[in-house]
């Protein structure tokens, strides 16, 4: 099965439900489940954006699943500027941590 490798607090997001879009500056024509894997160097801003703590998450492991279900392209005009990515919408996110 594929996986993707995010930085936490996103990983967990994803897999408790509260994050539903994963935006990449590429596409993917993948649809179906996927990996969650939390990269073993987390976003410290984020972390403490969010209220979680290091200590609190794993790191370095598969910590879950979840399915791509969509992708929207999107274009973002800002002054002359032209910012291109990728939606992914996802669901069916269930949490398994696997070292």
């Amino acid at each position: 099965m594929k996986a993707l490798s995010l930085k936490q607090p996103y990983a967990e997001l994803i897999i408790c439900g509260k994050k539903k879009i994963e935006l990449r500056k590429w596409n993917t024509n993948y649809r179906g489940e996927f990996y969650i894997h939390a990269s073993k160097i987390p976003d410290i801003k984020a972390l403490r954006k969010f209220g979680y703590k290091k200590e609190d998450l794993p790191l370095g492991c598969i910590v879950g699943k979840a399915e791509i279900t969509s992708v929207k392209k999107l274009i973002i005009r800002m002054n002359i500027v032209k910012i291109r990515s990728c939606t992914w919408l996802l669901r069916n996110t269930e949490i398994m941590v696997l070292f």
